[in-house]
């Protein structure tokens, strides 16, 4: 039996390694966003936890901390607003990643399918092939017996 070959192998191999690293891709954004999330979550505990820490202060040592206090929210905000937008960016990004593996996705499969059927036709063919040989020999076979069969009537006449 001869080896199966298909010309679209390489096709199917690129792709299916592009399908995996934009996997990858994507694993590492949703790593990114998700350490940003749990960084915001961190860092709005710590100022609920200083305001709450505030409140219970007396008056005097509340009024000295707050400005203080204060600026730092101030700072927290913004860097909390900057990880949203790093965030908001890395989830379009994933959103256009998702759609790409989408695409390749199908296109794989369909290689795949395609990869398939040529396999089966190829069994198909050396199925036919197998019988047409045997064929062969079939008809070897009976014509020797039919010139052996006529050349014992010949010499027996």
């Amino acid at each position: 039996m001869r080896r199966f070959t298909w010309p679209l192998q390489r096709v199917l191999d690129v792709n299916v390694q592009r399908e995996l690293a934009l996997r990858s891709e994507l694993m590492s954004l949703m790593r990114r966003i998700l350490h940003n999330r749990q960084e915001i979550i961190r860092r709005r505990a710590v100022l609920r936890m200083l305001l709450a820490d505030m409140g219970r202060q007396s008056m005097d040592r509340r009024i000295e901390l707050q400005e203080v206090v204060m600026e730092g929210a101030s700072a927290q905000r913004r860097h909390t607003q900057r990880l949203q937008n790093e965030i908001d960016r890395w989830t379009a990004e994933r959103a256009d990643k998702t759609a790409e593996l989408m695409t390749l996705r199908k296109s794989t499969r369909t290689l795949e399918r395609a990869r398939e059927d040529a396999f089966r036709e190829h069994l198909r063919d050396e199925v036919r092939q197998e019988q047409k040989q045997f064929d062969e020999v079939a008809q070897i076979a009976f014509a020797r017996r039919m010139i052996d069969e006529t050349a014992a009537r010949k010499a027996g006449v």
